[in-house]
């Protein structure tokens, strides 16, 4: 005689079938609701068994790597479980991928598409971990300098490629850097990890990341007293982007700590020009600084007449009397190097008499004294001295 299957029986042998035919989708189903009962454990547990069984189940990967991603912020953090935290942010960016890669048509990566709206749902995954971890790192970067290095050491688990990953990774160096200066076995290990970062071609800010990139390290290299090889740096990246101003300020600076005061009134000078060619894209004030600077290197290096040329551009690109002062004083005092001593006088009178742009710069009275003097005019000698003695006295 037959006997009746219990309702009960029926749905087991149900679902066992449906597993044997190797449907998975209850395992994610399952997951699902353990992450709206805020059970993320056991979501992790779902999904971890959904993939064991099918690791095609694009589904289980996705939704495994949300987990994933919740739990580093939510828990893994919160008790302090690092470790936990960097192999789960890992494996977030790795089953985002694998989701993509195993059903393409709802989970699609495309790291190129700019606009969020059209971002799916791995893009969005990797993007939205990234920037909430790497902000956390920022947010914390002024008080708290190992949670810093912590989140963005996380940030560029999060997401390793491209700018995204390069841009966390060196500020976990430059963080470490900060924490090690002064153990010179630390900042060289530094620098061996640095000489691993790569710049793409195509990235869109690829010049500034490798001025970054080259910058932190030539701070490195001079922290170890290697000026030279920090120079070579600069002189490096310099060869391949000829006319960015930052980068030949970066050099200008590095001969002039080397004394190489010629080659840094070249190189200020040269920056000088590129940026009076597209005047519109730079400032007057920056302009006059790259001059400024140019003077100020000759001056150093006893090129005083190269110093005079300079500050003739100077002077009219100065917007303050400060700045005008500042000129005049400089030329006045390279003149006064070259024994052209009505030079002098005739520069620096319009800074200091009656109506001038600074009355009151002891400096400027100095200089005027010791002109007037060697020009034999020792009566006005004697009143500039009386103002400078007064300046000095009322400092």
């Amino acid at each position: 005689m037959r006997r009746k299957l219990s309702r009960g029986l029926i749905l087991s042998l149900v679902l066992a079938a449906a597993v044997v035919a190797g449907c998975q989708d209850a395992f994610v189903s399952s997951g699902i609701l353990y992450q709206e009962q805020d059970k993320w454990a056991k979501a992790e547990q779902m999904f971890k068994t959904a993939i064991w069984r099918n690791d095609q189940n694009a589904d289980a990967h996705y939704q495994l790597a949300f987990t994933y991603a919740y739990r580093v912020e939510y828990e893994h953090l919160e008790r302090d479980e690092v470790d936990s935290a960097k192999i789960k942010t890992a494996g977030a960016y790795e089953h985002y991928l694998l989701a993509a890669e195993l059903k393409p048509d709802k989970y699609r990566f495309n790291p190129e598409e700019q606009d969020e709206t059209l971002a799916t749902p791995s893009d969005t995954g990797i993007r939205s971990m990234y920037a909430r971890l790497f902000n956390e790192g920022v947010r914390a970067q002024a008080d708290d300098s190992e949670k810093a290095m912590l989140y963005f050491e996380l940030a560029a688990l999060a997401d390793p490629r491209d700018e995204a990953g390069f841009d966390a990774t060196l500020l976990v160096y430059q963080l470490q850097y900060t924490e090690s200066r002064e153990d010179d076995d630390a900042v060289r290990e530094l620098i061996m990890h640095t000489d691993e970062l790569e710049v793409g071609d195509d990235w869109p800010d690829a010049n500034e990341k490798r001025t970054a990139l080259v910058e932190f390290q030539a701070t490195m290299y001079r922290t170890l007293g290697q000026d030279a090889m920090a120079g070579q740096l600069y002189e490096s990246l310099l060869a391949s982007d000829p006319d960015n101003i930052k980068l030949i300020q970066s050099v200008a600076s590095t001969r002039e700590r080397q004394r190489d005061f010629a080659g840094a009134a070249d190189l200020y000078e040269r920056a000088f020009n590129v940026a009076e060619a597209s005047p519109l894209d730079h400032r007057v004030e920056d302009r006059y600084a790259l001059v400024r600077f140019a003077a100020e290197a000759s001056m150093n290096g006893e090129l005083y007449e190269r110093a005079i040329d300079y500050c003739d551009q100077a002077m009219s690109l100065a917007t303050s009397n400060v700045q005008r002062s500042d000129v005049a004083r400089t030329s006045g005092w390279a003149n006064f190097e070259l024994e052209q001593y009505d030079e002098v006088v005739t520069v620096i009178e319009p800074v200091l008499l009656d109506g001038g742009y600074d009355t009151t710069s002891a400096d400027g009275w100095n200089l005027y004294r010791q002109a007037l003097i060697r020009l034999g005019r020792i009566d006005e000698a004697s009143q500039a001295k009386d103002r400078y003695d007064a300046l000095q006295g009322g400092r």
